[in-house]
């Protein structure tokens, strides 16, 4: 019984860390567009909103010249934009 009180505390702080960020896709098209809607979203504010979600304007940057550089991501991506 003693256990428990300490295991439930535990699993409560791992379920509030996750939640504070938003969970980013790991398939870099998805991940480019989900970084790109946080930066239009707030222009001004962009770097802290990427840092918030755990990214940055480099990490940005380097999908989209990753997705450029592949025929298939890019293919993926311009679809995904609606173009």
């Amino acid at each position: 019984m003693r256990l428990v009180l300490p295991l439930l505390l535990v699993l409560g702080l791992a379920c509030a860390s996750s939640s504070e960020k938003p969970e980013m896709p790991i398939d870099p098209v998805a991940r480019a567009i989900e970084l790109g809607k946080i930066v239009r979203a707030d222009p001004e504010g962009a770097e802290a909103a990427l840092v918030e979600a755990g990214s940055s304007a480099e990490e940005l940057e380097a999908l989209l010249v990753d997705i450029a550089a592949d025929e298939a991501m890019s293919d993926a991506y311009a679809e995904a934009l609606g173009r």
